[in-house]
Order: C-alpha cells, then structure tokens, then sequence
C-alpha cells in the first residue's frame, strides 16, 4: 500500500476532517546481498519500499500539514544512507535518498511550521540483522561489532522511549504495551474490538467491550477499505433499526457519571 500513491490519497480524503498532526515514516526492508548479485526485482521492493513509501506519505500528509501551518515528520533512515554499507548498495541508496529527503523538505515548509527530521540508526540486535547474517555463521555481526567504537552493537532499549518525547506519549505508550504482549498478542487484542456480524452479534460485542473498558459511548464507522457508499448506508441503516435502539435502552449505571445514563454512539 505504501507505493500506490492513489490509493493513500483515498484513505486520507477518507480522513479529511480529521487534523494530522505527525508522521512517522518507519516502514522499512531489505535482502543483503553483493550488488552484482542482485536483480531489477529487487531494486524496485526495496526502493519501493524505504524510498517511495516516504515519498508518497508525505507528499499526501505534508499538504494536509501545510493547510493547518503546523505539523511534525520524522523519517527512520540508517547509517548505511550516511557511510553506505557492504551488500546493502540499493539500501544505502534509499536511504541515503531520505535524508536528503528530509532536509529539503525541512527547507521548504520551515515558513509554514512543519519540521522534518531524520534519525539514522547504525547496527541494532534485532531479528532483522540476525536475519541478514543468517548465512554467514555471526562473521557479519563480528565485524560490525569491532567497528564500532564501543564494541557492541545497539539494543533498542538503547534507544530513547517514544513515551518520553513531547508528542509521541501516546505512541511511546502504544510501543510498551506491543513489547509487553507481543506483536501477536497486540494484532489479536487490536482485531476483537472490531465489531462486525449479525445485528445480534454487533449488540453483545458491544456490550461485551462496554463491560471491559466501562465505556459510556461507541464510535461507529460503516464505511472502510474502498466500501460502496450505497452497502455502508445499508450497514448503517441495519445498525440504527436492529441495534441502536437495543444499545439506547441499556442503562450502564451510576459508576460512569453519577447518574445511570444510556450508552451514546456516534455515528462516522
């Protein structure tokens, strides 16, 4: 999704009413290997990938910024885009492509105050570079680790916490609890509040989420990934005869604000 330019412009006119206020271009990937071994297949994922990913976003959320003359983007390159790195050419070429990126980005929006920033993170443990030295038994982190200054090579917990920089708390808090439950556990937790089924299986769901947050409202949207309009007017339709009378009539008690009171939904 990240390369088709088109398709992101949907989504986010899917959110034009909605204030962006940052983005984070982290989306990244590569295959190492020695450039002369390398195919066209190749160049175009890995450029499609760490380059044009970064380009596309910001082309669409940067104009979104400009119109509020306020917003903050930062860009995940690498080392390798500074000092370049062995088996990794079209990498490096990426992203040395966006720090570049990102300094005349920072030159052209400085008057509508919009920041650009890049952080370029050298050789980390992670399943990523274990990844790459698979087939070379360690020799590849050997080597990165006696060419860095301190020996060792960078742990992300190295890294400061997302929870600590002014504007990301909330993205700092969201990190902790994926490291505290797992990428699966987090997917899984992510997929069951989505609310789906029948008129009486969307009622109990809700009423089963309700019970485990202590929610007093519902946001409901009817409309996602590229959804006929006329089918999310159905939906909607469907939810407002079936359900919403069900869920109005549902007393959530005293512990919500003093006073019993129905659960609200709002409608998107």
């Amino acid at each position: 999704m990240l390369v088709r330019l088109a398709e992101m412009g949907r989504i986010m006119r899917g959110l034009q009413d909605r204030p962006v206020f940052g983005l984070v271009n982290n989306a990244g990937w590569d295959e190492a290997k020695p450039f002369i071994q390398t195919e066209l297949d190749l160049w175009k994922k890995v450029i499609d990938i760490n380059l044009y990913g970064p380009l596309n976003l910001t082309h669409i959320v940067g104009r979104r910024m400009a119109e509020r003359g306020a917003g903050r983007v930062v860009s995940i390159s690498s080392d390798a885009g500074r000092v370049g790195s062995s088996g990794e050419a079209v990498y490096s070429a990426a992203k040395g492509g966006i720090i570049a990126f990102m300094k005349t980005m920072g030159r052209e929006f400085a008057k509508q105050g919009i920041t650009f920033n890049t952080i370029c993170a050298g050789p980390t443990d992670t399943p990523l570079l274990a990844s790459v030295d698979a087939t070379g038994g360690g020799r590849l982190v050997e080597a990165l680790t006696r060419a860095i200054p301190m020996c060792r090579l960078a742990q992300p917990a190295d890294y400061p916490g997302l929870a600590d920089i002014k504007g990301y708390e909330y993205y700092g808090a969201l990190a902790n609890n994926i490291e505290k439950h797992g990428i699966d556990g987090f997917v899984n937790f992510l997929a069951e509040l989505q609310i789906w089924g029948t008129p009486d299986q969307v009622y109990e769901k809700i009423m089963e989420n309700q019970k485990r947050a202590d929610a007093a409202g519902s946001i409901c949207i009817f409309s996602y990934g590229g959804m006929p309009q006329e089918l999310a007017k159905q939906n909607m339709q469907l939810f407002a005869e079936k359900v919403l009378p069900r869920l109005k009539a549902h007393d959530v008690g005293a512990d919500i604000g003093g006073n019993g009171q129905a659960i609200q939904v709002a409608a998107e």
